[in-house]
């Protein structure tokens, strides 16, 4: 066959749901920026999410729009992670804990909801009022609050940002948003906590605004079509 026709399967590309929860932990997310206003363009920025990297929480890769006023928003993979597995064949975890943001008070709860839905974690960040810092930085405010929740394909890592839309945010916080990007570590037993590694911000981004996430080799809401309903 000749080599223009041959097909190679994605090493990301596993038999199951359950291979793809079983594989190796994503290295790198996929964040889209925008720039407001719109004086310069949007872009696709690449954060390293590998806490053994020398650049662990840094922005090593940013790739520019070739135009402006985009407003880079909702964006998705092409294919989910267990896109090998054969037709009916679907073993998966069970679907148990829901994260629900906050968007006045910018609090990220998680709920069990394996019998009747009970609280067995949450955290705080940021937020219209309090302005609650990360611990990363505890003596300075933070604005915005957790948007774009997006979950790793184990379900032991949670990543979100800090905007919402352009034009909220402006009227949320008319002194500013800024940018941000936020990781919380997951107790399979229950409860959240902030990886205080990781928190890449303001200039990271170039001027830009953080919004969708996306992770390396599939992540929960990408590969959320290919689970029986």
């Amino acid at each position: 066959m000749p080599a223009e026709h041959q097909h190679r399967h994605d090493p990301t590309f596993y038999r199951s749901p359950a291979d793809a929860a079983a594989a190796p932990a994503e290295k790198l997310a996929y964040l889209a920026t925008f720039s407001r206003p719109a004086d310069k363009p949007d872009a696709l920025a690449v954060v390293d999410v590998d806490p053994q990297s020398p650049s662990y929480a840094s922005v090593i890769g940013f790739t520019e729009l070739p135009n402006t006023g985009d407003e880079l928003h909702h964006f998705g993979w092409n294919a989910c992670s267990s896109a090998l597995c054969p037709t009916g064949d679907h073993q998966h975890g069970d679907r148990r804990y829901l994260i629900v943001p906050g968007l006045r008070s910018s609090r990220l709860h998680v709920f069990d909801v394996a019998a009747n839905p009970r609280e067995v974690g949450s955290v705080q960040v940021g937020g219209i009022g309090r302005e609650t810092p990360h611990p990363a930085e505890p003596d300075a405010p933070l604005r915005g609050g957790p948007q774009m929740v997006e979950v790793s394909r184990d379900g032991r890592r949670v990543y979100f940002t800090n905007s919402l839309y352009g034009a909220w945010d402006d009227q949320f916080y008319p002194g500013g948003v800024g940018a941000w990007m936020a990781k919380l570590d997951v107790n399979p037993e229950g409860g959240i906590a902030f990886d205080e590694r990781f928190f890449p911000e303001g200039d990271a981004f170039r001027g830009r605004r953080a919004h969708q996430v996306r992770l390396q080799g599939g992540d929960a809401s990408s590969d959320s079509y290919c689970f029986p309903s």
